[in-house]
């Protein structure tokens, strides 16, 4: 029997047809997978940790274990997950974007904190400088545990001196020789020592000990303080 010019076309495109449906089916069927594979450790101790659950964002999501050794494998279409990992006595770790390619292995490792474990947070405060008044001083003095006297930036700005040694003169046991030497309770040189931003300053006397305090202008200064007994915060080659 001779095939109309139509039915020929009809045969030709449902031979197209089937080809293309089969073509696609096969094309679905082989297209490769990736592998997520790694291990599941007590990060305290460095141990594997078996029987952590892993939970992979898939749809349906899919959850599986690790074994006896921390380890885990599982195939998986191309494309990104997120991965969850929870186990007894250890704080939940997740691996937020693992990307899964075809033919490929992706690191799956996740380290676990134990739940005892303390974690130690750094907090830093910056604190303004406290304004040096007759107040402050004079509070200071007050709960000092030895003997101490000073000057605040006030007091400092109502005497007429120009440094730091003629506003000393001002201070209870004082004496100031040659004009910018300062010796506490008479003592001599030998037995003070002079710090700034509590670091011990060295004389620019290559003969003395002694810090000449007129080098320093009264201006500059926010505050002084007199320590005239040992105390255990200070360096202890003084005794003022």
């Amino acid at each position: 029997m001779v095939d109309t010019p139509k039915q020929s076309v009809m045969k030709t495109l449902l031979i197209f047809c089937c080809s293309f449906s089969c073509l696609c089916v096969l094309s679905a069927q082989e297209a490769p997978k990736g592998m997520l594979a790694g291990d599941v450790i007590d990060g305290a101790t460095g141990q594997p940790v078996p029987k952590a659950a892993i939970t992979i964002s898939a749809n349906p999501p899919i959850r599986i274990h690790s074994n006896e050794f921390g380890k885990y494998r599982i195939e998986l279409a191309p494309g990104r997950y997120r991965v969850l990992v929870s186990a007894d006595r250890f704080l939940d770790a997740s691996l937020d974007t693992v990307e899964i390619r075809p033919g490929e292995t992706a690191d799956g490792t996740v380290v676990l904190a134990p739940r005892s474990q303390v974690t130690k947070v750094d907090v830093q405060e910056t604190v303004s400088p406290v304004a040096a008044t007759a107040e402050s001083m004079l509070t200071e003095r007050k709960l000092a545990a030895v003997v101490t006297d000073g000057l605040s930036a006030e007091e400092i700005r109502q005497t007429v001196s120009s440094d730091a040694a003629g506003a000393l003169q001002k201070v209870t046991g004082v004496s100031v020789v040659d004009s910018g030497y300062v010796y506490v309770r008479g003592l001599g040189e030998r037995y003070s020592s002079t710090m700034l931003n509590n670091s011990l300053i060295p004389t620019t006397e290559p003969e003395k000990r002694v810090v000449p305090l007129d080098l320093f202008p009264a201006t500059l200064i926010d505050s002084i303080r007199v320590v005239k007994s040992y105390t255990p915060d200070l360096p202890g080659e003084f005794s003022a």
